[in-house]
């Protein structure tokens, strides 16, 4: 584990920083409120869904990111809440690192998943059909949150170690004062890895767009197990393209951020990192917006509400002119 003590942390001995506390509390009471919500709507709805493919991935996805703002967000909010006189103790900036890093992988892991399959199972229609399918979803969401959490505890026993960044509110493995292997390790490995998944995750919806577009009658079978016809089916296509632009640009950044400071390209520790992390952060906020608003008994409703404002009005009696 880091041997920092908390006047060890270059931030905690600056005496004059700039930053505001209402980005980080918006995001602690949407990010809260939000996946809560995405909980709730997924569980009361879960007799017609029967926990498929999507939605045990994505209910994984809501635990994930629920679980990371709850966890961090008190600590960068005490800090806050001091006027930048609170400073995170070594054990509070090694768990928070800690929940930081395992919650944006297992993230980026669950949305590349979520992408791969949605493109199996158009391509291999026969994959979903499969009687142990249920069972293989399961084992994938479990098999990706061990992943994340061995990456993630990599620093904590001595592969790495963690560092507080900029305003002193957040902490995470340390990319900006590199001076062993294992910091180049993790940097590389977590910025490369990162990046490769951002790669995959477009490459698979491309594919799924094209194939969807090509194949009008597999849209349906994208986000639920029945066939969706008419005007509702356009929203699986506007959901999937939501879902790899905003995967794309909001992580996109911190991890190439990472790499250059890895590769010694850019150095320093300022605000810079902290908006590339508020950014990555934005996405626990997004994600359930998007199944909230963009799941297809919305749609139907959003559809109807329009319908009922578009019907033809009653001709006019018009006077014919002699």
């Amino acid at each position: 584990m880091s041997n920092h003590t908390a006047a060890e942390y270059q931030i905690c001995n600056m005496t004059t920083i700039e930053a505001s506390w209402v980005p980080t509390a918006l995001e602690f009471l949407f990010g809260i409120c939000s996946n809560a919500a995405a909980m709730l709507l997924i569980w009361l709805n879960r007799r017609e869904h029967k926990w498929s493919s999507f939605y045990k991935m994505f209910t994984a996805l809501v635990i994930t990111d629920f679980t990371g703002v709850l966890v961090t967000f008190p600590f960068a909010l005490k800090r806050y809440s001091s006027n930048f006189h609170y400073c995170f103790s070594t054990y509070q900036c090694e768990l928070v690192s800690f929940a930081m890093v395992d919650a944006h992988l297992a993230a980026a892991l669950l949305i590349c998943a979520m992408s791969v399959d949605r493109l199996i199972v158009l391509t291999i229609p026969r994959f979903l059909r499969n009687p142990i399918a249920g069972k293989r979803y399961t084992l994938v969401v479990i098999l990706i949150w061990l992943i994340s959490s061995v990456v993630a505890m990599l620093q904590l026993v001595g592969v790495g170690s963690a560092q507080l960044y900029y305003p002193g509110s957040w902490c995470y493995f340390d990319f900006i004062d590199i001076k062993n292997a294992g910091d180049f390790f993790m940097s590389y490995f977590y910025s490369i890895t990162g990046l490769l998944l951002v790669l995959i995750t477009l490459i698979a919806n491309t594919f799924t767009m094209c194939k969807i577009c090509l194949d009008p009658h597999a849209r349906g079978t994208l986000l639920d197990s029945s066939l969706v016809s008419g005007y509702y089916d356009y929203h699986v296509m506007v959901f999937i393209i939501a879902v790899t632009v905003c995967f794309v640009v909001i992580y996109t950044p911190l991890y190439i951020d990472i790499f250059l400071h890895a590769a010694g390209i850019r150095n320093g520790n300022d605000s810079h990192e902290m908006w590339y992390e508020r950014l990555t952060f934005l996405n626990a906020i997004i994600d359930p917006w998007l199944y909230i608003v963009l799941r297809k008994e919305s749609i139907r409703k959003l559809v109807a509400f329009y319908k009922i404002f578009q019907r033809p009005k009653p001709p006019e009696n018009v006077s014919l002119l002699p």
